[in-house]
């Protein structure tokens, strides 16, 4: 095992922007050229979290705040693409005996590896806890559809408590996507989001923590778990 180290598309494909957030109109500078994506870094990662979930105050921004918390937590704490991050299924996402927690069958260009999902120290910012609340929404939304999306996001989300502790994954083997489209009228689809959802919540979420979120990307949480990484010395970006 390892340890991790355009708006148009999202519409054609039914997927509403949040209320409030701005259009993300694309990566280039104004003249064309594309600007390279910076590495998000552990900080910054903190920060476009915490700032998520402050500013959703009703059940429809806690939907797109849930999602978005677990895609920046799982796809930067894993170190993952994006065509893993779309693609990740319930199955993949496995306890050990041991206490950890594996995703599994991670396909890159080394071939196919298990990569560990650690667990944060705060529970807001825990990539667990995140995955655990996420399919909390998925299953109330798969049993009683918007009355579900109400009930599971109009209560009081426990700040202290890591959800992930006492969870016991009930998906084992399933292909089901863990990222699913969430539709205009907030329906959830049982396929996965478009690729290109990944890159506009990160510009989004940087944009609105006052970075220039054109310097972001999907590429950002790898590139930023790596960095980290690197700057301390092969030492967990966790610790810190």
């Amino acid at each position: 095992m390892q340890r991790s180290a355009g708006v148009a598309a999202a519409d054609s494909a039914g997927e509403q922007r949040p209320h409030g957030e701005m259009h993300v109109a694309g990566t280039g500078d104004g003249g064309g050229r594309r600007l390279v994506q910076e590495p998000l870094m552990r900080s910054d990662l903190i920060a476009m979290v915490d700032h998520a979930r402050s500013a959703a105050d009703s059940w429809r921004e806690r939907l797109y705040e849930r999602r978005d918390r677990a895609v920046l937590l799982i796809g930067w704490f894993g170190a993952l693409t994006r065509p893993q991050i779309v693609g990740l299924s319930e199955g993949q996402v496995r306890q050990l005996s041991a206490g950890q927690w594996v995703i599994g069958g991670v396909v890159d260009r080394s071939g196919t590896r298990d990569v560990e999902l650690p667990k944060g120290h705060r529970p807001n910012i825990c990539p667990r806890c995140a995955y655990v609340r996420w399919m909390d929404v998925l299953a109330n939304y798969d049993k009683d559809s918007r009355l579900g999306l109400i009930r599971v996001l109009g209560r009081p989300e426990a700040e202290h408590t890591h959800a992930c502790t006492s969870y016991a994954a009930s998906s084992m083997g399933s292909p089901m996507p863990v990222f699913r489209l969430i539709k205009t009228n907030q329906a959830i689809a049982p396929h996965a989001m478009s690729a290109h959802t990944v890159h506009e919540i990160i510009v989004r979420r940087a944009t609105a923590i006052g970075l220039d979120g054109r310097r972001f990307g999907a590429r950002s949480l790898r590139a930023g778990n790596i960095a980290e990484a690197q700057s301390r010395h092969g030492e967990d970006p966790r610790d810190r």
